[in-house]
């Protein structure tokens, strides 16, 4: 996202809570930025590119105990998308469908819809394994 973005981020002459708080922000940033097409990194890339860009209130509390603006964050991850520093592929995003459908087979109750679910599954998995693997920069800057 930038030398002079990280270098605030990695500053040395902060409050250990801050440093602490920047390692979150991090964290997610890394997530976000992975170029893995393996099922766990794409759920996390997804999951972290979803908290970056949403309006929930753990976001904004992360970056301003991290000393960050949370719009500036944002405007910075956006232009990293934008530039090809950030890319998502269709498979990073078909882990993430399959995730979200495996989590309702998990805790579904009822037999037919179990099955329902299981059959759904079924199809995911077959897309998954077909999903081509070739990035695509920014598409996903309006999620």
């Amino acid at each position: 996202m930038g030398t002079s973005f990280a270098t605030q981020l990695l500053s040395t002459d902060v409050e250990p809570e801050e440093k602490m708080w920047r390692g979150v922000l991090v964290n997610a940033l890394e997530d976000a930025g992975s170029k893995s097409q393996d099922r766990k990194p794409s759920i996390y890339k997804c999951d972290a590119h979803a908290w970056i860009m949403s309006n929930v209130t753990d976001f904004y509390t992360v970056c301003y105990y991290s000393g960050f603006e949370p719009e500036h964050v944002k405007e910075r991850y956006k232009m990293a998308i934008m530039k090809g520093d950030i890319q998502f592929s269709p498979k990073n995003f078909a882990w993430k469908k399959y995730a979200t459908q495996f989590n309702k087979y998990r805790n579904c109750k009822e037999v037919e819809s179990k099955k329902y679910h299981r059959k759904h599954l079924t199809h995911l998995r077959v897309a998954v394994d077909l999903c081509t693997t070739a990035f695509i920069s920014n598409l996903v800057t309006s999620i």
